[in-house]
């Protein structure tokens, strides 16, 4: 009876800061101006309704569910399957984006059948955030690269940077949005892995990039760059 008064609590609480996150998240959204950076590459990729895998580093995973939602397709977001991992996965069901558990240290080859099963069907998008969920910070830890190979998907890092903002001191430096902000999304460019490429090289290519696009948005703000973990 102790241990299932005990279960009980935990979800409960789980569920309230779910919530919590939510509102938070609804309320920096209504209350803030934001714009979006987008090459024509990927304007023409995304025009195509095919299959994606959008990156972003932990550090941003709080405004980008519901930006990546917003694309139209159908959406489904890779997180942990540790215990802060149902906070997470709460979060992003609230956004209508389904969510597949598991990581390179937990459950991962579960979780790689879900992403190339996933990624069988157009108009799908998969999110994955690649130093994820303990880093190292800012360092592609996934095989992106590989489910991209098999899936025929498109990868295209996605970032955003906010005017006022209270970094964290978490392993990834999480960025915590204010409210009445101004937000700035910005997209990375357009990768289709082909069988043969160099997986190592490519992974290391798409990692500067995401760091690149992220780190030129938190300059645009005068945000001090955060440097790889």
């Amino acid at each position: 009876m102790k241990l299932g008064r005990k279960i009980l609590y935990n979800s409960f609480i789980k569920r309230l800061i779910i919530l919590i996150i939510n509102f938070y998240i609804l309320l920096v959204l209504y209350t803030s101006s934001k714009k979006t950076k987008a090459s024509k590459e990927v304007e023409e990729a995304l025009a195509k309704k095919g299959k994606y895998i959008f990156i972003f580093w932990h550090s941003r995973l709080m405004l980008l569910t519901q930006f990546i939602k917003s694309h139209n397709m159908n959406v489904h977001s890779l997180t942990s399957s540790h215990s802060d991992g149902d906070i997470v996965a709460g979060v992003v069901k609230f956004f209508k984006s389904d969510a597949i558990r598991g990581s390179s240290s937990k459950n991962g080859s579960t979780a790689l059948r879900q992403c190339l099963k996933t990624l069988a069907n157009e108009n799908t998008i998969l999110s994955i955030a690649p130093d994820g969920p303990r880093g190292p910070r800012m360092r592609i830890n996934s095989e992106i690269v590989a489910i991209a190979e098999k899936t025929g998907a498109y990868i295209i890092p996605v970032t955003y940077s906010c005017k006022m903002a209270k970094f964290m001191n978490s392993w990834d430096r999480f960025m915590l949005p204010i409210i009445f902000n101004n937000i700035t999304y910005k997209y990375g460019s357009v990768y289709k892995p082909q069988k043969g490429d160099d997986k190592k090289a490519l992974n290391k290519i798409i990692e500067d990039d995401l760091n690149n696009i992220t780190w030129e948005l938190d300059q645009n703000y005068g945000h001090e760059k955060i440097d790889q973990g």
